[in-house]
């Protein structure tokens, strides 16, 4: 699979999915979306094989003049925002052209398993039961309001907090990746990827997904049309 394996989609939302024995299962909507190919980059020029790309269509007055003659210089006549790069396992090529516009129905099918990286949701300044999940104290005997408060953890001889302690402190807010996430379907018609379980961060959040086991697929081959048509419900339904 000389192609590109990792690819940004939207979180759509979730909802519960069947399968063929009718067990229920939480599943994830998310939408891939579209990327253009701007620089391949190689060991000759740049030391290392990567291939830069771009996607977020937007309007030419929110694209920056050093990033419109980057997409020009490429050939893209489509205004676009956010860029990343791909660096292929090593001793592969991978079959792209400067310009060129890889839709996800050219690379999502068959896909078995995938991780996914994403933004988790902030909650801000949180205390040690929410962050960590501390049991608490007893809220009888005298504790009054204290019963949510931390106990002592480590030595108090240094007169300082050792990093890494499980402490009050901001919760969420940090990039987070799942391993090997199942992939129940992607529906080409809708572009919708259905995958087990959830992900990170809010309904509409930007995510990346990356495919770690496929199986080979004719083009023609379509999705079930039962689970499309739940799935485009559940779409519908937010």
């Amino acid at each position: 699979m000389a192609m590109i394996r990792r690819i940004p989609a939207i979180k759509v939302g979730m909802t519960t999915a069947f399968d063929e024995v009718g067990d229920g299962m939480a599943v994830t909507l998310l939408q891939p979306l579209p990327v253009w190919v701007v620089q391949i980059k190689t060991p000759a020029k740049d030391g290392y094989h990567a291939v830069k790309l771009a996607y977020g269509e937007t309007t030419w007055k929110h694209v920056t003049k050093p990033v419109q003659g980057e997409l020009k210089k490429a050939g893209i006549e489509v205004p676009l925002r956010y860029f990343y790069e791909y660096r292929p396992p090593e001793g592969e090529e991978v079959q792209v052209e400067v310009g060129q516009k890889i839709e996800p129905q050219q690379i999502c099918r068959g896909w078995l398993e995938v991780n996914v990286t994403g933004k988790s949701k902030g909650r801000g300044f949180a205390g040690a039961m929410k962050r960590w999940g501390f049991h608490g104290q007893s809220r009888t005997h005298g504790t009054k309001s204290f019963h949510r408060a931390p106990a002592s953890n480590n030595a108090t001889d240094p007169a300082r907090v050792f990093k890494g302690s499980k402490r009050p402190g901001r919760f969420g807010g940090k990039t987070v990746t799942i391993l090997r996430l199942g992939v129940f379907e992607y529906n080409p018609q809708l572009n919708l990827l259905v995958v087990d379980g959830s992900v990170p961060g809010p309904r509409g959040g930007q995510l990346f997904v990356e495919v770690v086991d496929w199986e080979e697929v004719p083009e023609e081959a379509a999705s079930q049309p039962e689970v499309a048509e739940a799935v485009a419900a559940a779409s519908e339904e937010g």
